[in-house]
């Protein structure tokens, strides 16, 4: 009697055993087999993939200036890429993540003011704190357009 009490609780853990799979134990998801395939979610829309019939294409379309475009290979200067921009324009959506919102739109422009002011002047390598000195003094460094 025992010995069957002992070989039940060891054929429960071995089914235990073989019922987990990636899903519920760490295992790579290639040990699972064929036996069990996740179901599919999204219903196929019978269309080909790829790019549709009559759908004009909007990538390689030619621009009006292309030596602008690849500029940053002649001078080293020109980054090739577009993140300071979205840098400065993620701080504005971080102070809205913040605070809620603005309180007022006056308060908006004025962050949004200062926020130019201080980036542009930071492109140009002037120290930040003593150029908001000057302004607060009343004679505000004024960048170099070129």
């Amino acid at each position: 009697m025992a010995q069957n009490g002992a070989l039940a609780t060891r054929v429960q853990e071995l089914e235990a055993r073989l019922a987990k799979d990636s899903h519920n134990r760490s295992k790579p998801p290639s040990s699972d087999g064929l036996a069990r395939k996740t179901k599919r979610l999204r219903r196929r829309s019978g269309k080909e993939p790829g790019g549709q019939l009559g759908h004009r294409g909007e990538t390689l379309r030619p621009v009006a200036t292309p030596d602008a475009v690849v500029a940053f290979l002649d001078d080293f200067t020109i980054p090739f890429d577009n993140n300071r921009a979205e840098r400065d324009l993620r701080m504005l959506n971080g102070q809205q993540q913040v605070s809620g919102c603005f309180r007022s739109e006056c308060g908006a422009g004025a962050f949004a003011c200062l926020r130019g002011y201080l980036s542009t002047l930071r492109k140009q390598g002037v120290a930040l704190l003593a150029a908001l000195e000057t302004v607060v003094v009343g004679q505000p460094l004024y960048p170099e357009f070129v």
